[in-house]
């Protein structure tokens, strides 16, 4: 294991209080998120509101009703009708738009009265994230700010799925941290499976190093094959039927600006009101950028398996279509690549402040230039690039993040200190 020295005591006198400023600001997002949530959730009736399209989707499912559950006029009739009867025009968005293999795999949802089941997926969500920043290595005051913080507050005061993603982004890159590709790759293509947006980041990455990959691309056929065959077992209709919502909701989704996380959304600042090509050329753009930033990491550590896989995630975050707010949870797993390579406590209170912020105060700055302007650019996003500067520049500051020593990460690795990736 390759560990950078951290910072003399010399070195951090004199500098500001990061580790202070973030818990000020943890608390100020926290508030503020929580202010968000009480009159635009708890007070408007609609706690759980994402669980109910999960549980909805999950018996239709189980009953085989593929083309009542893509049918974005059916479901949110019977959404609202049997769950949530106070939801009016914004109705129509609470459809289901996951994978068939998803409609399955949450199939057990519907065996369950709405709040019996809410409260348990509630509780697995923090037992989760609390296992998840366990295993990666960190403390317990990194679970409770993970759960509490402005990205995972909102997941659950809807009941929204991204434990369950973190839960299966962690295993990948706990097995690529270790050289298990195959093992990986298996997980990575359940993931694909269920939601293809969080497989981007690593798919791009095996495109860049498709030589090295070979196992892990084979373990992912294999992953998607056992979240894909049961579906496929009972005809293509189910996954026609979910093409076709898929092309439907980018189409409306294309013609109103959304305050996105990531580089696709941030783009639509130039066109807020496009059509449907517009979303798919800002996708196309954002992609090949996210596979130049990692061909640029695979060329500077191909054999860190660990550096590759948080920036494989990193990547994810950054450029991924659809990413929501709760989705941004997945970037516990390159903050906590930093931690263990020796970043200091102050600068990664720095990073955690960014993301705190921008995530909490994001939405009312979008609102404000929308308001304002028309057109509204995310300050999440600009949040993740600040980030990036900032991570590059102590890293070649040969502070807190120099190798012992001087040596470089490729000369480390020649020396068994580190597995080669996807091996």
């Amino acid at each position: 294991m390759v560990h950078w020295r951290e910072e003399s005591r010399s070195e951090a006198d004199g500098r500001v209080d990061w580790t202070r400023i973030t818990r000020l600001l943890a608390a100020g997002s926290f508030l503020t998120v929580l202010a968000t949530l009480v009159s635009s959730v708890v007070l408007a009736g609609t706690i759980g509101v994402d669980f109910g399209v999960f549980q909805l989707g999950g018996e239709l499912a189980a009953d085989g009703a593929w083309s009542e559950l893509y049918n974005g006029d059916t479901f949110s009739s019977r959404f609202q009708a049997e769950l949530f009867p106070s939801l009016a025009e914004e109705a129509t968005l609470n459809t289901f738009i996951s994978t068939p293999s998803f409609g399955l795999a949450v199939q057990p949802l519907a065996w369950l009265p709405f709040s019996v089941a809410l409260v348990m997926w509630t509780l697995l969500t923090i037992g989760i994230c609390a296992a998840c920043v366990r295993v990666l290595g960190l403390s317990r005051a990194w679970a409770l700010g993970l759960v509490l913080s402005p990205a995972l507050a909102v997941n659950l005061a809807i009941g929204q799925s991204a434990a369950l993603f973190i839960l299966l982004m962690v295993s990948v890159h706990l097995a690529f941290r270790s050289g298990r590709g195959f093992v990986a790759g298996i997980g990575l293509g359940l993931l694909f499976a269920l939601k293809p947006p969080l497989a981007v980041g690593y798919a791009l990455l095996w495109l860049v190093s498709l030589r090295r990959s070979a196992r892990s691309v084979a373990g992912a056929l294999v992953g998607a094959g056992l979240a894909i065959v049961p579906t496929l077992l009972n005809g293509t209709g189910a996954w026609s039927s979910f093409l076709d919502a898929t092309r439907s909701r980018v189409a409306i989704e294309s013609s109103w600006q959304l305050n996105g996380v990531s580089l696709p959304e941030a783009l639509k600042l130039l066109n807020p009101e496009a059509d449907t090509w517009f979303t798919l050329a800002a996708w196309t753009v954002s992609l090949v950028v996210g596979g130049a930033l990692l061909a640029t990491a695979y060329r500077r550590w191909s054999r860190d398996p660990e550096l590759l896989s948080g920036s494989a995630v990193l990547v994810t975050v950054l450029v991924s279509p659809h990413l929501a707010v709760y989705d941004t949870a997945l970037l516990i797993i390159p903050l906590s690549v930093l931690w263990r390579r020796g970043l200091s406590l102050d600068r990664v209170a720095v990073l955690v402040a960014i993301h705190g912020a921008t995530l909490a105060f994001g939405r009312a700055i979008f609102d404000a230039q929308f308001d304002l302007l028309g057109r509204g650019m995310s300050v999440e996003f600009l949040g993740y690039a600040t980030s990036l500067v900032l991570v590059y520049r102590w890293r070649n500051e040969d502070v807190s993040l120099a190798l012992v020593g001087g040596s470089t990460i490729n000369e480390a690795s020649d020396n068994g200190d580190v597995g080669v990736v996807a091996a």
